[in-house]
């Protein structure tokens, strides 16, 4: 959805700029065209990060699931360049309002929201002792959403997730039976369109 908003934006403000450019205007303001698309992308946005937030606190609450952790990913964006296209990518994700969303909707059905600090959480392997530095290589990533270690081959995100909840396991000394099996059956969800 984003992606159509981001290359209709990029042609309308190149448009724009050429036109104000021609007639001498130093910087140019935006015009009305381009404020709607830029509000029609963040509706759009918005939609989203609702329909996905309340899909996750339905199935929550249809599984009888008590608490939901994940990955605290604040301060990801400072002194991170990944190149121009991943910044802008990682960078215009509202992983706050995210949060937000997921919190009120999962308190509202009496479900526990935990955020859960991730490092080194995608570079473990599921069977390591523990997730942490001394544990984490990266060369198990063998590509984009493959993780390969001992001989298994797992998804990468699941692997991500597992090793998440193992984090908020040993922090808080819940005793959470977590088997390793189906980390490498993974099924994708559509939420919206």
């Amino acid at each position: 959805i984003c992606y159509f908003y981001d290359k209709e934006i990029a042609r309308v403000q190149s448009q724009w700029a050429k036109v104000q450019a021609h007639q001498g205007v130093k910087y140019p303001k935006a015009s009305k065209h381009l404020r709607r698309l830029y509000e029609k992308r963040r509706c759009a946005v918005k939609d989203y990060l609702h329909k996905m937030s309340r899909y996750i606190a339905d199935y929550c609450e249809k599984e009888s699931i008590n608490t939901v952790v994940i990955g605290d990913i604040t301060g990801i964006r400072t002194d991170n360049n990944l190149g121009t296209r991943i910044n802008r990518q990682l960078h215009s994700l509202p992983y706050a309002e995210l949060y937000i969303m997921l919190e009120y909707k999962l308190k509202m059905k009496g479900i526990r929201f935990v955020k859960q600090e991730e490092s080194y959480s995608s570079q473990c392997s599921p069977l390591s002792p523990e997730v942490s530095f001394v544990y984490a290589h990266k060369a198990n990533r063998k590509q984009r959403g493959l993780y390969s270690s001992e001989g298994a081959t797992y998804n990468a995100d699941a692997v991500g997730a597992y090793n998440i909840l193992r984090k908020y396991k040993k922090v808080t000394g819940t005793n959470i039976n977590l088997p390793v099996s189906g980390l490498s059956d993974t099924k994708m969800i559509k939420v919206a369109v």
